[in-house]
């Protein structure tokens, strides 16, 4: 969800960084570098869903999509399940699905994030 909401609200650089080295000291494989953070976001932005595989903990994936509103900060919606239900292919339609229903389904004053 906080990719969603990072590639949302625009953020890029400096910030990514701080972000990246706010993993340090977690367990092995779980730290973030700031280059693979910027890749992701990109990736997050262009597609609209943010996906995170076995990064905050081992066996587990992600899918986030943000809803933004102009007065405000963003937030996301997400699904998480097991790495074994949540292969790529899974991942990608959990994105699109949460992205049709979120259009019709999200709360009044927010909007998807846009793609780009």
């Amino acid at each position: 969800m906080g990719r969603a909401m990072l590639a949302a609200d625009g953020v890029r650089t400096e910030a990514l960084t701080a972000y990246a080295q706010a993993t340090e000291g977690r367990e092995a494989g779980t730290v973030i570098s700031a280059a693979h953070l910027v890749e992701t976001l990109e990736q997050t932005a262009a597609r609209g869903w943010s996906a995170e595989v076995e990064e905050n903990e081992t066996g587990i994936a992600c899918v986030g999509v943000a809803l933004t509103r102009s007065s405000r900060r963003s937030l996301a919606v997400s699904v998480t399940g097991p790495i074994e239900r949540m292969g790529a292919a899974r991942r990608a339609e959990i994105g699109q699905l949460l992205r049709e229903e979120l259009t019709r389904l999200a709360p009044r004053g927010y909007v998807l994030a846009p793609r780009g």
